[in-house]
């Protein structure tokens, strides 16, 4: 017979408050940059033939 597990709710035992001199994400923040994007090939497929099968049975 299996028994329960006895449930013990969490407690805070340490609250301790951090501050910086400079805000956490300033140095994430990049006005001059350039952003070059190389795309993405495109593929164009023909589906109307018959050896394409679309029926499930």
């Amino acid at each position: 017979m299996k028994k329960k597990k006895q449930f013990i709710r969490p407690e805070i035992l340490l609250e301790l408050n951090l501050q910086g001199d400079k805000p956490i994400l300033e140095g994430s923040v990049v006005d001059n940059t350039t952003i070059v994007s190389t795309g993405q090939a495109v593929e164009n497929h023909d589906f109307s033939g018959t050896e394409f099968n679309h029926q499930w049975e």
